[in-house]
């Protein structure tokens, strides 16, 4: 069987931990090939290896999938299935096609924070998402939670949406303290979304005895400037350091120096960092929202993350003494997120 993959819409953070992790592992079962691969140039840099040898079409923008240079590689290849692992599918494919539901962003109440031209473009992307899922074949959801986003939103379809969760690394039991002041850290790219604002308010009322690292990129430049005017406001230059886009070994030494992982956002489908923080024994604080509790479980902390009250009582709370966490939920495994995804495929194309 052979897949043809329409990346067209992922750039960036989960995106491109997907596409590092779950491309080989299509690519090593028997019977599948992958290819031709429509992808952005700045997610092709990202992914490395995973996308060596493959048919590489570069996307210069979404819409690329419109595209003559797309267009032909797919008539050439003739895939028996296309996948598309967001739920933005520009092009109505003749080959049976799967979309994977992968996005929060897109449905209200998430962006109720943005300004009234960003509500607007997540109006129109919403529109196209539920264009796209609707004349879908099949959907991939990566948590129960985007599968309710999927069916809330009036998506009906006469197949059911299959849930298939995301890999992860081994899971290590939460490390005590090693330092008196402590050391949170939080890693994402950064969006309103992601609740850094209200983070750092309700940070900047307890005083010294913390600091906080900040390992990514923003991806809004009016969102930067304001925390950063929060920043300079709460007089927290010298608690909070913002690092930029970290990976590998630099990425693996933040989670080693750290001792609590937060996760203040409140619109998530899969928040993969959590993941990682427990893989290096990091107990976690996070937002009761959205797919957090359902990817976390009972190993972390919780708090509102709309009301700051609620996010300084947990802080004050993990720095006064370590998270008790139990283990998360269930084993989240790379090869078994291959072997479901591959069959999703297989059974589409039929």
């Amino acid at each position: 069987m052979k897949v043809a993959i329409d990346l067209s819409s992922a750039q960036a953070g989960g995106g491109v931990t997907y596409v590092r992790e779950l491309l080989p592992r299509l690519r090593a079962l028997p019977g599948l090939e992958v290819g031709p691969v429509l992808v952005r140039s700045a997610l092709a840099a990202s992914a490395g290896e995973a996308l060596a040898g493959a048919q590489v079409v570069d996307a210069e923008r979404r819409t690329a999938p419109t595209s003559r240079a797309w267009r032909k590689a797919v008539a050439q290849s003739r895939p028996d299935v296309i996948y598309v692992p967001t739920e933005l599918a520009f092009w109505r494919y003749r080959q049976p096609t799967v979309l994977a539901a992968r996005n929060a962003m897109y449905y209200p109440p998430h962006v109720a924070e943005y300004p009234r031209s960003r509500r607007v473009r997540f109006s129109a992307r919403r529109l196209l998402a539920m264009q796209s899922v609707r004349a879908a074949d099949a959907v991939i959801a990566v948590s129960e939670y985007a599968r309710s986003t999927v069916a809330h939103h009036g998506l009906k379809r006469r197949q059911g949406v299959e849930v298939i969760y995301h890999g992860g690394p081994p899971e290590r039991p939460p490390h005590t303290y090693h330092s008196d002041t402590r050391r949170f850290l939080l890693v994402s790219n950064l969006y309103r979304y992601k609740n850094l604002h209200r983070l750092l308010t309700a940070l900047g009322r307890i005083g010294p005895g913390w600091q906080l690292r900040v390992v990514g990129k923003f991806f809004e430049p009016e969102y930067e400037q304001s925390v950063m005017s929060l920043v300079d406001g709460l007089g927290l230059r010298a608690q909070v350091s913002f690092l930029g886009h970290r990976s590998g070994d630099e990425l693996a030494a933040e989670y080693a120096a750290a001792e609590v992982f937060v996760w203040p956002s409140y619109a998530e489908t899969f928040g993969h960092p959590l993941l990682e923080a427990r893989g290096h024994g990091l107990p976690l604080l996070v937002a009761d929202a959205a797919s957090n509790r359902e990817i976390a479980g009972e190993a972390a902390a919780y708090f509102d993350p709309w009301d700051e009250a609620s996010i300084e009582r947990a802080a004050r709370e993990a720095i006064e003494e370590p998270i008790a966490g139990a283990s998360l939920p269930r084993a989240y495994d790379w090869d078994l997120c291959a072997l479901q995804t591959a069959g999703v495929l297989r059974a589409t194309a039929r």
